[in-house]
């Protein structure tokens, strides 16, 4: 799971609904058993809920980019950058 969330997932952003994470494992109580215990190895920190408009919002997670880096030595990728227009010469 750690590895989809640092080469798929925008911003390290992830929670046990993830697309990718339900196809790597069925149960979503070892997927949160997993995102737990990726938290306590530090490679994922809790986030607030993005919107407080349902009551039983799931645990959020954001990708520690300094762990990984010092653990594994994966960078994070080039943020997104708008392409230049091309002008007609």
């Amino acid at each position: 799971m750690l590895w989809a969330v640092i080469r798929n997932h925008e911003e390290g952003i992830c929670d046990i609904r993830c697309d990718d994470f339900r196809n790597l494992e069925e149960s979503w109580q070892v997927r949160l058993s997993a995102l737990q215990m990726l938290q306590a190895l530090g490679y994922l920190k809790k986030e607030d809920p993005l919107t407080d408009a349902w009551p039983d919002t799931v645990p959020l997670y954001r990708l520690d980019w300094d762990v990984v880096r010092k653990n594994l030595g994966v960078s994070p990728p080039n943020p997104l950058a708008p392409m230049e227009p091309k002008v007609p010469s």
